[in-house]
C-alpha cells in the first residue's frame, strides 16, 4: 500500500463519520418530534454530546418529573435510554439502595436495569422500523417500573430506611 491509497481511505473513513454524525442528529430530531407529540417537557438536544434530554411527569396529579437522556448507538442500531431518578449523596444508605437494587434487579423485565451513582434506569431500543413506537413502550415499562420503587428509593437517597426494607433484611 503505498501513500496514495492511505490518502483515499482516509477521505473515505470521514466521509463515513460526517454521514453517521448527520444519521444521528436526523434520528435524535424525529424522537424529538416524537416525544413533543406525546407531551414530554423540556426536551432539549445536546448537539455536542448527540444526546436528547427530557422529562416526562411520573404522577397524574402530582409535578413529580422523572428526566431521561437518549442517545444513540449507531454501531449496533439502538437507542440507549437511561431515566434519571436520585443522585446519590454523602447521607444516603448506599450499601442498601445497592442491595435493594440488586434484588430488583433480579425481578424487573428483560433488557432493563437500575443502576447505582447516580440512581438511573436503563434499557436499550432497537432502531429497526417502528422505533418511535418502541421509545414510547419503554418509557412507559420504565414509569410503571419507577412507579412501584420511587419512594422507596428517594428514602434510601436521603438516609432513611424505609420499614418495607427492614423488614425485607430481617
Amino acid at each position: 500500500m503505498d501513500n496514495k491509497n492511505i490518502g483515499i481511505l482516509e477521505y473515505y473513513f470521514s466521509l463515513s463519520g460526517e454521514k453517521s454524525v448527520s444519521e444521528e442528529k436526523e434520528v435524535l430530531k424525529k424522537a424529538e418530534e416524537c416525544l413533543r407529540r406525546e407531551g414530554a417537557r423540556e426536551i432539549v438536544l445536546d448537539e455536542k454530546q448527540n444526546i436528547l434530554r427530557f422529562k416526562i411527569n411520573i404522577g397524574r396529579t402530582e409535578n413529580i418529573f422523572s428526566e431521561y437522556e437518549l442517545d444513540i448507538l449507531l454501531g449496533e442500531k439502538k437507542m440507549r435510554l437511561k431515566q434519571k431518578l436520585f443522585q446519590n449523596n454523602e447521607k444516603s444508605a448506599i450499601s442498601l439502595m445497592k442491595w435493594y437494587i440488586k434484588k430488583r434487579n433480579e425481578r424487573i423485565p428483560k433488557g432493563m436495569k437500575y443502576y447505582v451513582s447516580p440512581v438511573r434506569l436503563e434499557c436499550d431500543v432497537s432502531m429497526n422500523d417502528g422505533w418511535q413506537t418502541e421509545l414510547l413502550r419503554r418509557i412507559i415499562d420504565m414509569l410503571c417500573t419507577v412507579s412501584d420503587d420511587y419512594d422507596l428509593l428517594r428514602h434510601l437517597s436521603e438516609g432513611a430506611v424505609p420499614e418495607k426494607v427492614q423488614c425485607a433484611i430481617r
